[in-house]
């Protein structure tokens, strides 16, 4: 309660200071002083001594200011809130800033008023979402925020096609820099992926499978010309072929079998292993050159540049 006290009190100081340093600035211009001299001679006799002893008057505010900010800091050390004790003078440099009597400095009373602010809706003390220049503020700000990181991002992607476009052993790069030392790490992911799918297949699909097999092998059966003959065999033509059939099917299945439990099976990271060395060893006549690798990229980035430039603020707007 009482910090919530000394944050409004605060809060209500800095606005008056900030209006009244606003005010005084406008006084101070020569034009303005004088249409104030001419028009309200009274309110110009009134402020003048306020405006020639302004620096004095701001001293009491900053005094107030200083008092404040020590006060909080000495909490902070004593609540152990950062791992220095001066850490809190770096996280709240512009309150420290903001007390220096001179015209760039008092600027930065803005940013005391904005942390104020913060404190309090932070503690849901004051909601300032329920207020409506709050979501006005908030869209504005994420439009500003949209466009400033889409051109960044974008001129990133736009110097990154530049030096693929220079040209550059691209292929050999991804190869042996990026993709060589993480084999192991590429072997055992997988590994661990086919052994996973393989061993749902061997539970989910085998009958599937098996029907496959039975289908494709039936098919071979029926277009091959010397098993045709055989069932003009008499008596037992069409049981040898019928045999035959079933046969086939059994080797063609037991062998697709086989090759899914080995490959479910922890010595499948040898295979793979071994697999691996061979795709990724340099080649001398590659079906994809780097320039081929290059142009892919390229195109990727300009993909991704297209997506990052879509304004999704005017999609909120509309």
């Amino acid at each position: 309660m009482p910090f919530f006290i000394i944050d409004l009190a605060m809060l209500v100081l800095v606005s008056i200071n900030l209006l009244w340093i606003i005010l005084d600035s406008v006084f101070g211009i020569q034009l303005v002083n004088q249409f104030i001299s001419d028009t309200f001679p009274q309110v110009h006799q009134f402020y003048t001594p306020l405006h020639e002893n302004f620096i004095l008057i701001d001293l009491v505010f900053v005094s107030i200011f200083l008092t404040e900010f020590m006060a909080r800091w000495i909490i902070s050390v004593k609540n152990k809130e950062f791992v220095r004790w001066y850490f809190f003078a770096f996280v709240h440099w512009y309150d420290l800033l903001g007390c220096i009597p001179v015209g760039p400095y008092r600027a930065l009373r803005f940013l005391r008023l904005f942390s104020i602010c913060y404190r309090l809706h932070k503690y849901k003390i004051v909601d300032f979402k329920e207020l409506p220049v709050f979501g006005f503020i908030i869209f504005y700000y994420n439009v500003f925020l949209e466009e400033l990181s889409d051109r960044i991002v974008v001129n990133v992607l736009s110097g990154a096609q530049k030096e693929l476009a220079k040209g550059a052993p691209l292929t050999d790069e991804v190869v042996q820099k990026i993709l060589m030392p993480r084999k192991q790490l590429l072997v055992d992911w997988f590994a661990d992926h086919i052994e996973e799918k393989t061993k749902h297949i061997m539970l989910d699909k085998r009958d599937d499978i098996r029907s496959y097999i039975e289908q494709v092998v039936s098919d071979a059966v029926r277009q091959n010309e010397e098993i045709g003959r055989l069932k003009y065999a008499p008596i037992i033509g069409s049981t040898i072929a019928a045999s035959l059939n079933d046969t086939i099917t059994d080797v063609v299945y037991k062998t697709v079998e086989n090759i899914l439990i080995d490959l479910s099976s922890e010595d499948s990271k040898v295979f793979i292993a071994d697999l691996a060395e061979i795709i990724l060893a340099p080649t001398h006549t590659p079906t994809v050159t780097d320039e081929d690798f290059r142009v892919m990229v390229i195109e990727i980035i300009e993909a991704v540049k297209t997506q990052v430039s879509i304004k999704r603020w005017k999609s909120e707007l509309s």
